[in-house]
């Protein structure tokens, strides 16, 4: 499964209402609430940092093989199923016309090809080529050891944990 597009985190976050809750807020005591809020703010100082850090080893892990993070995430999710164009536009928080061109550039490295739809012929799907599947091994492979590179100070329990409330964060509905 591809490291950045695992059908049940990716696409239901991308395709949620922006700021919905997953689950309903349950009652707090206003004590609880004033220590949420402040834990809430140093998790939001934190996140950017980290986000960028992540964002860096991505693209470290990328270049060496051609490719933009956008790219390697846009692979895996076509790997993961087959796609219209603005589907993915829609996925991506993107224009057509954008990814348009950014499929462009995968069909022209032989990673992605476009065919019509069998059951609507108006509609063209976008799949991975041979090379495409390749490609996105070596995807998983490269942000694999990029990740190992920065949890590799964690215990089992926490990086455990540390899956558990990702998880939580990402997952539509999460199992408990």
């Amino acid at each position: 499964m591809h490291y950045l597009s695992h059908p049940s985190r990716i696409l239901p976050v991308m395709t949620s209402e922006r700021g919905a809750a997953a689950t309903p807020k349950q009652a707090r005591s206003p004590g609880e609430d004033e220590e949420r809020a402040q834990l809430n703010a140093e998790l939001s100082q934190l996140t950017l940092p980290l986000m960028w850090n992540m964002r860096q080893d991505a693209m470290h892990a990328f270049e060496p093989l051609g490719m933009k993070p956008i790219q390697a995430l846009i692979m895996g999710i076509i790997g993961e199923r087959t796609c219209t164009p603005s589907e993915l536009a829609h996925l991506m928080e993107t224009t057509a016309p954008m990814m348009s061109t950014m499929l462009a550039d995968l069909e022209r490295h032989d990673l992605v090809e476009r065919h019509p739809d069998p059951n609507d012929r108006r509609r063209t799907r976008v799949e991975l080529t041979k090379q495409g599947e390749r490609m996105n091994k070596k995807f998983d492979q490269a942000w694999q050891e990029a990740s190992l590179s920065r949890t590799e100070r964690l215990s089992t329990d926490d990086l455990r944990e540390l899956v558990r409330l990702y998880t939580l964060l990402t997952d539509e509905e999460a199992p408990e």
